[in-house]
């Protein structure tokens, strides 16, 4: 399944907090607002979130980096986040740093800064994935102008289109400018396995497999091309009972 990103906002001041709001639901976020760190320390423990964004200066106090400071020693999570500040103070900055933010703006910024920003920051953590110890990290897909959510495990096959990949879910699909071989050297090894020189398929979305006609049939009933190079090493992973 696919979800729209959901994105904690860590803002003191209404103002800004509602501009940021407003802008990003226009982008198809789901945004959730906290204007003290009490209220942001309960809402990241009560909620499940993929992107955060926290304002430094909290009711004059750099309450911010604390916020990002206690999240940091929750080792069963890893959400990227983001630093907004009026402040240029050198301090300030180097304080913020060893949180190890994904960002850092400030204030005033425009939207498309902000967009952009998130963006790359999203992008960014799909590259995190190579690392096998973030196995279980989300991949974030760009479609139109929304970003979804996406769990490996939901992923049924992918195709190569062109120069482009695109990437099936059972309720959606994306396009992405990465190669078979990134999404295989991120993907677990033990569930993707690459079928044909088009093709990675989820071996838990198989439901038939035809070898006399070299066909793979997925749940729904999409029906995948098993290449003749690949067929030896595909029911290698399998033990026939006849």
């Amino acid at each position: 399944m696919s979800d729209t990103i959901r994105i904690l906002i860590l803002e003191d001041d209404n103002f800004e907090a509602s501009i940021l709001k407003e802008y990003l639901e226009t982008q198809n976020f789901i945004t959730h607002r906290a204007s003290t760190l009490h209220e942001a320390l309960e809402a990241f423990e009560a909620n499940s979130f993929d992107f955060l964004i926290i304002d430094i200066y909290i009711n004059g106090r750099p309450e911010g980096i604390t916020f990002a400071k206690t999240i940091a020693k929750d080792t069963s999570q890893s959400i990227p986040f983001l630093f907004l500040t009026g402040s240029t103070d050198r301090p300030v900055f180097e304080a913020a740093k060893i949180t190890n933010p994904y960002g850092f703006l400030i204030k005033p910024f425009n939207e498309q800064e902000l967009a952009y920003t998130i963006e790359l920051i999203l992008e960014k953590q799909n590259d995190i994935k190579e690392n096998p110890h973030n196995i279980n990290t989300p991949f974030f897909f760009k479609k139109n102008n929304s970003f979804f959510k996406v769990e490996s495990k939901d992923i049924k096959y992918i195709e190569v289109e062109g120069r482009y990949c695109n990437i099936h879910t059972a309720t959606n699909s994306f396009i992405s400018q990465n190669s078979l071989k990134y999404f295989l050297n991120i993907l677990p090894s033990n569930t993707f396995i690459k079928v044909h020189r088009n093709y990675v398929i989820n071996c838990n979305m198989i439901k038939e497999v035809h070898p006399n006609d070299n066909l793979i049939i997925l749940q729904n009933d999409k029906t995948i091309t098993l290449g003749r190079a690949y067929k030896t090493d595909f029911f290698n992973n399998y033990k026939i009972i006849k």
